[in-house]
């Protein structure tokens, strides 16, 4: 490969020339440029709805039922839940996923043979993106949506409005495993009230009747059951996809279906890397331009993903 061998310092010094430049994707930046939300912004606040209002409804009809015939720890811990769910849930939508600026124009110089990238022995033909005008890293793709190329791309999550990239993967996790814990906890007490309101009038009121009394806590049923096997099933799937190191992307495209994954290593490992990394550095300011000042330059040899997290082999 052709970075294969040079330090640390001159890999910084080709950032900085190459990546000084206007950010130029489709992203917004507010709060002096600590938030870096997706342009699908109206599908996060129509997330955050489906969750706040179902809420709002079984907290003024079921919890005023089931209150005292609860444990108070209970209460405390779905509070908690709760917050964990809209913490993540800002986390995920409103941070840089791992954008990667754009290389100035015509930076290819008219060069057609594609570079490999060697590693543990297995060779990438790294592809050339046409919109960000660079090669990109084995991890990396680039997003139609945001019209940026992101680092450890896993997918673009339609209900965030944003990418999930290296630097927001994990607070995305948490999202969907709270989410599934609150949906499902929230559909087992409106069962609950439903099965304790069907013994005490079974005898007295009809089906249409008792229907009617608890149609709040029916739909809630209806609605957390479906939340539940949802989120439950993607938290699942993403528990896989951490186990063996692998993104949505690679999955959906089977990118190491024929070739063993060379940034896999065992199941502990993967976790750890996946869930207990360090977070990379952002590399846009908040008026979107890169500031090689304020990134290491171990961050910046690490943030394209060109090696695994492992040492690799000088010969190949």
């Amino acid at each position: 490969a052709e970075y294969m061998g040079k330090s640390h310092e001159t890999l910084s010094v080709c950032f900085r020339m190459l990546l000084l430049k206007p950010f130029a994707g489709e992203n917004i930046f507010l709060c002096s440029g600590k938030v870096v939300m997706g342009p699908s912004w109206p599908y996060l606040l129509f997330t955050f709805l489906l969750i706040v209002v179902p809420l709002s409804w079984f907290l003024s009809h079921v919890v005023t039922e089931v209150f005292h015939n609860i444990s108070l720890w209970l209460w405390i811990g779905l509070g908690i839940d709760f917050a964990v769910v809209l913490g993540s849930l800002a986390i995920t939508a409103l941070t840089d996923p791992g954008i990667i600026p754009r290389n100035p124009a015509n930076t290819r110089n008219g060069r057609i043979m594609r570079p490999i990238l060697y590693v543990y022995k297995i060779a990438f033909y790294l592809k050339w993106c046409d919109t960000c005008q660079r090669y990109r890293s084995p991890s990396s793709s680039h997003c139609r949506i945001c019209n940026n190329c992101v680092e450890k791309f896993d997918h673009h999550c339609p209900w965030l409005g944003t990418c999930i990239g290296v630097r927001n993967y994990r607070s995305f996790v948490v999202f969907v495993c709270s989410l599934f814990l609150l949906a499902f906890s929230v559909f087992a007490l409106c069962g609950y009230v439903l099965i304790e309101s069907w013994i005490a009038h079974s005898d007295t009121d009809t089906f249409l009747q008792f229907t009617h009394k608890n149609v709040v806590c029916i739909v809630l049923v209806v609605y957390c059951l479906a939340a539940s096997m949802f989120t439950g099933g993607l938290f699942v799937f993403h528990i896989h996809l951490i186990m063996n190191n692998l993104t949505t992307h690679d999955y959906v495209n089977s990118k190491y279906e024929r070739l063993p994954n060379p940034f896999s290593g065992d199941i502990i490992e993967n976790c750890t890397s996946r869930l207990c990394g360090p977070s990379l550095p952002s590399l846009v300011s908040k008026d979107g331009y890169f500031l090689p000042e304020d990134v290491p330059a171990e961050a910046m040899f690490n943030y394209g993903n060109i090696y695994p997290q492992q040492t690799v082999p000088s010969e190949v």
